[in-house]
């Protein structure tokens, strides 16, 4: 493989999906990024709801999906340029607070403060001996207990209160998707929460301001999280997604789990005059009623939402969802999908994902979809900052300066 003057500059997203492994390599910054290649294949069980399940397996598939994109952009990745999706049910989120007493010159709020006091906070999370911290977000700092602010640097206050969001995941699921890579040769990668990855292409700079819930539904998971600037309020996981309802109707109908019930989900409310659905191969002397079929996935989808909703009324923030909902992910693409959802939460849905930022360029053919959301917010993740700014900052950054040229007009349509 030749190598590349822009091996410096390069990037390498990868995703661990349910159905899919993906690896798209790109090059650029914040101002713009060139897309080399994507490839991708089926995961083939290496995965189970988001989770690995099989380490030789998607060690296999992912030689297999990097050198075909390595093929494709003539290149070779370089060693330390990789980013990768984490996700699983394991991943949730608390909050903590934390306070400390501002003894500068002239009492002065300092960086040097602000971190001290974001400690303090941290250390009021309890974690159990299996749990580690991915990612944490300064929720707000509150000056003299009275007055909040976002930024309080170099404002004047004895006394300074930290509230920050703890993004929490189990030590060894979270290792483990780091160990294919380890094993390939890749050297420190950094791994992201995919729920977050996937709001950078698809959340707007207006809905993030206004505060958003944001919906990503997979085959294996829904991931779900609370924008609102300028950080993250809420995130976790569902571990649900469409292939529970593929897997639902081959239950239902008598079917073996596989491609066929696949594809009656796809089918399940589409707009036919035909009241039966007829089956392929083996199973071609087969007619199931369609109403039967739309039932089972709407069933399920309407209580994967429900589970995510009780998440975001538990943390008593739906009310601040001044935007709806931005939904995304290959489950948005279900009919009748974004009408469920907004009649779960009762409050406007957008489907995001449909185009692509203007300033992303190079090989996109294929990438405008919801499918590949997370992908590359992955890829903008690791291009538009340095590896040591933490995912707060990068998802700051990646809407607000980035993608702020790009999503002049929000693309796709809300439903009501």
């Amino acid at each position: 493989m030749l190598g590349s003057d822009k091996n410096g500059d390069i990037i390498t997203a990868i995703e661990f999906g349910t159905s899919t492994t993906r690896v798209a390599i790109g090059v650029g910054g914040e101002e713009s990024l060139e897309i080399l290649s994507h490839a991708e294949n089926p995961s083939d069980g290496a995965v189970v709801k988001g989770e690995l399940a099989d380490m030789d397996k998607a060690l296999a598939i992912l030689n297999k999906t990097t050198l075909e994109a390595e093929e494709a952009a003539g290149v070779d990745i370089a060693p330390n340029s990789v980013r990768i999706a984490v996700t699983g049910a394991h991943i949730t989120s608390r909050g903590g607070s934390g306070t400390m007493i501002v003894d500068g010159e002239n009492k002065v709020v300092t960086e040097e403060d602000i971190r001290e006091v974001e400690n303090n906070a941290l250390k009021s999370v309890e974690l159990s001996s299996d749990e580690k911290i991915i990612e944490t977000f300064p929720e707000t700092y509150i000056l003299d207990g009275k007055r909040r602010c976002d930024n309080p640097v170099n404002q004047i206050a004895h006394r300074l209160e930290a509230k920050v969001l703890a993004l929490i995941g189990n030590r060894n699921q979270t290792d483990s998707f780091l160990h294919p890579l380890r094993e390939s040769g890749f050297e420190s990668p950094k791994a992201f929460f995919s729920g977050l990855c996937s709001a950078i292409p698809t959340v707007s700079d207006d809905e993030h301001e206004k505060g958003v819930v944001f919906i990503d539904m997979g085959a294996g998971t829904t991931e779900y999280a609370f924008l609102c600037r300028p950080s993250v309020l809420l995130a976790g996981v569902v571990p649900v997604g469409c292939d529970h309802m593929a897997n639902d109707l081959s239950i239902a109908l008598n079917l073996p789990f596989s491609p066929i019930c696949q594809d009656l989900v796809l089918q399940a409310h589409a707009e036919t005059p035909d009241a039966f659905i007829s089956l392929p191969g083996e199973y071609a002397n087969r007619r199931v009623p369609k109403d039967t079929v739309s039932k089972v996935v709407e069933m399920r989808m309407r209580e994967t939402f429900e589970i995510a909703r009780s998440k975001f009324d538990a943390a008593g923030l739906l009310g601040r969802a001044g935007a709806g909902i931005v939904f995304t992910g290959g489950g948005s693409m279900l009919p009748k999908a974004p009408e469920i959802l907004r009649s779960v939460f009762d409050m406007p849905v957008r489907v995001a994902g449909t185009g692509l930022p203007e300033n992303i360029s190079g090989a996109t053919a294929g990438l405008d979809s919801p499918r590949y959301s997370t992908l590359l917010g992955v890829l903008i993740f690791g291009a538009s900052t340095t590896s040591e700014a933490s995912v707060l900052t990068k998802f700051d950054h990646g809407i607000n300066s980035m993608l702020r040229k790009a999503w002049k007009n929000v693309t796709g349509a809300f439903k009501f």
